[in-house]
């Protein structure tokens, strides 16, 4: 990671990771490093969307569908 910090793929494991773990804060983080990552990427931010709506973080997977909306 710390080699290729803007590595979608690698940061993407660390969500899984996150997400077996249970860890909301770590995967709510991680996923907005993707984003950040990523911006102008809507099919990402519509991906991000969904994994923050199964954590039960709604607010935040609003704004990123809002976001991959605006991008496709």
């Amino acid at each position: 990671l710390k080699a290729s910090p803007r590595s979608v793929q690698i940061l993407q494991s660390l969500v899984g990771y996150y997400q077996a773990a249970g860890d909301k804060e770590k995967l709510k983080a991680t996923l907005g490093k993707m984003a950040e990552a990523k911006p102008e990427d809507g099919k990402l931010r519509f991906t991000i969307a969904q994994q923050l709506q199964q954590a039960g973080e709604r607010d935040a997977a609003i704004t990123h569908y809002k976001a991959a909306i605006k991008l496709d």
